[in-house]
This record gives C-alpha cells, structure tokens and sequence, in this order.
C-alpha cells in the first residue's frame, strides 16, 4: 500500500511568494540517473513546512548540478544528504559531497542513518502530513509522481525505484529542517 495515504486535497497549495524571514532548507538525494532535491521553508508562526521547489534531473556532474541548485539558494541554506555521498569514488580519494562543496554547496550534512532511520523517517513525515503540518506547493509536480507512486511492497518493504524526491523530502524534514535558517542578507535588515 501507499506509504503516505494521505488525501492529496491535505498536502497541495497553490504556490505564494515565501516570507523573507521564514527558515529554509533542502534536501538531496544522489544518483547518477536522478540527483533529487526539495526545498523546503518553514512558517515560524504556526510551524507549518512548505515544500516549495524541486529538482531531479540525472547524468549530470556535481558541478553541473550545483550551478543550478545555486540559483534556488542551495548555497546559503543548510541541507542533508544521503551519507553514500561520502563514499570515495574519484581517483584522488575525493566524493560526491567534497565535489559539491568544492561547486559552492558548504552547508550541508549527512542524513541520519542507523538501523531503523527509514521507518523513523516516513513516520515523522507522515505525522506531519497528518497533522496538517506538511505542504508541497501544486507546481512540484514530480514530487506529486512520486508521492502517488511511493508504496511498500508485499513484505511491508518500501519498494525502491522512483523515490529520489521522496527520499530527499524525508532527508530534509529529519536532519535539515532543525538546522533550518534564513539568509544572512535577510537578517541583516530585520
């Protein structure tokens, strides 16, 4: 069954100018055929998390995705990260997460792994999702793909394939939205 069956009527809004003021974050999924992040803000006032910009896009280098991740803030705000990103893969000892850092993306850590951290994950996000503390705006569209297709197996195993946006989203929500922050810029002029 659906992992997150949660009438979408609960989750979707129309998409609005994000207050300045609301804390940020993101959050990554690697792949070489998918790299998948969802931007997430944080209404402070009533603790609600908008989902409010996506990208997935594949066979591209860190750099590649880096330029574009810049334009949506991914270097100011913090993110998280699959921690298979740290894995050595180039010939001079350097990953995937040393070679965004050296494209412009500094703020950012490994998503909370250890035995039970999926699980743990869905449930906080199905909570919020419940508790109507959960939002993606209508226009991330395949965010909403996923979403409608992220199931558990016969077994109650989540079902691998097309769940990078999913993956990210919960990487966000559990490691980077607790380090969520507003731009400096932004601050200064409070």
């Amino acid at each position: 069954g659906l992992i997150y069956p949660v009438h979408e009527s609960k989750l979707i809004v129309s998409p609005f100018a994000i207050p300045d003021y609301w804390p940020r974050c993101f959050g990554m999924d690697f792949g070489w055929h998918n790299t998948a992040v969802v931007f997430m803000a944080r209404d402070p006032d009533n603790q609600v998390v908008y989902l409010y910009g996506e990208y997935l896009a594949g066979h591209l280098t860190p750099q590649h995705h880096a330029y574009h991740l810049i334009k949506q803030g991914a270097d100011w705000m913090p993110g998280a990260y699959d921690i298979a990103g740290e894995s050595a893969q180039q010939e001079d000892g350097s990953n995937l997460v040393d070679l965004y850092v050296k494209a412009g993306i500094k703020s950012w850590f490994p998503a909370e792994k250890g035995k039970g951290s999926v699980g743990m994950g869905i449930m906080t996000v199905l909570e919020m999702m419940e508790e109507d503390r959960l939002k993606i705006f209508i226009t991330l569209t395949k965010t909403m793909v996923e979403l409608r297709m992220y199931a558990r197996d016969d077994n109650g195993k989540v079902k691998k394939g097309n769940d990078h946006l999913m993956d990210a989203m919960r990487y966000g929500i559990v490691t980077a939205l607790p380090r969520a922050r507003v731009k400096t810029s932004v601050m200064n002029k409070l």
